[in-house]
């Protein structure tokens, strides 16, 4: 019995000495950590609420930039018809002759010509026109310069104008008249006879030509020989009276050709009757001859 409260004494005494070692040790262990750093001051900063904050959507994830809107293509201003600068002027000039006409315009892309009519009833392009005037001569129908060349005296009284054109429409110019006046023919030349009409008689030479001229003082009777070869010559038979310009006139004009043989026969044809010609003074010492049936003499000289 002793012994067992022996042993239960020794087993509260052990007890007892561990209860103390455990609060020595608590204690011990209190003192070392009021002693050491806290663990904010020795291990890694815990990061701010700013630092460790998620960051904004805004900030993460970039709003995407929108594409640029192309400006519209401004629709260009409609162009406005041509403007005319330069009128043409009217011109006067002789049949056969020339004239040049000229026009201009601002914003024009292009021009034709134009005729009109004196009575205002025929308005043709210049391309038309040759039908009217097939002899006329033309450049720059389609430029800001007309020439016109071999006019016609029928264009007298017409007019021209210029048409300039563009997208937006087309203008014309003012017409221009063209006078064209007559070409008054030179005076016929007047023959000055050399011979009075009464001395027209007598025998004239031209090669192997022959003239003679018999009668007078105004009336005349002439033959004219005209040898081709030692074996054949024609012959001109006629009768006229002799004009106030010293021209005698004929119409009755008979010709024959004449061939003679080894013999000496002589044989001749009759060519034709009623040829046509005159004779008349020229302006030295003769006479000189037209033969109007065959032109065998064109102002042909015989000199006595």
């Amino acid at each position: 019995m002793k012994k067992m409260l022996c042993m239960l004494l020794a087993v509260c005494a052990v007890l007892t000495l561990a209860s103390c070692r455990r609060s020595e040790a608590k204690a011990e262990s209190a003192s070392i950590s009021a002693s050491m750093p806290t663990a904010a001051a020795t291990e890694t900063p815990v990061p701010t609420a700013a630092a460790t904050a998620a960051p904004s959507a805004a900030a993460s994830t970039p709003a995407p930039t929108a594409a640029p809107t192309p400006a519209p293509t401004a629709t260009p201003a409609p162009k406005s018809v041509p403007a005319v600068t330069k009128d043409p002027y009217g011109e006067e000039l002789s049949a056969g002759g020339s004239c040049t006409f000229v026009a201009r315009a601002d914003n024009a892309t292009n021009m034709v010509w134009h005729f009109v009519s004196p009575d205002g009833r025929t308005d043709e392009e210049y391309s038309s026109v040759y039908g009217y005037f097939p002899n006329l001569s033309m450049s720059g129908g389609t430029e800001n310069t007309l020439q016109l060349s071999n006019v016609p005296y029928d264009l007298n009284g017409w007019r021209v104008y210029c048409r300039f054109g563009n997208e937006s429409g087309s203008v014309n110019t003012a017409s221009a008249t063209i006078t064209v006046n007559a070409v008054t023919p030179a005076p016929a030349q007047e023959y000055v006879p050399v011979y009075a009409a009464s001395d027209y008689a007598g025998t004239y030479y031209s090669g192997r030509a022959t003239m003679d001229i018999m009668g007078g003082p105004t009336s005349y009777i002439v033959d004219i020989t005209w040898g081709g070869s030692a074996y054949e010559y024609s012959e001109w038979s006629f009768t006229g009276t002799v004009d106030s310009q010293g021209v005698l006139y004929y119409n009755n004009c008979q010709k024959a050709t004449f061939t003679v043989d080894e013999d000496g026969n002589e044989t001749y044809v009759i060519d034709y009757n009623n040829g046509s010609g005159c004779i008349y003074s020229d302006y030295t010492s003769g006479m000189c001859w037209d033969d109007y049936e065959e032109g065998v003499a064109d102002g042909m000289s015989f000199n006595r």
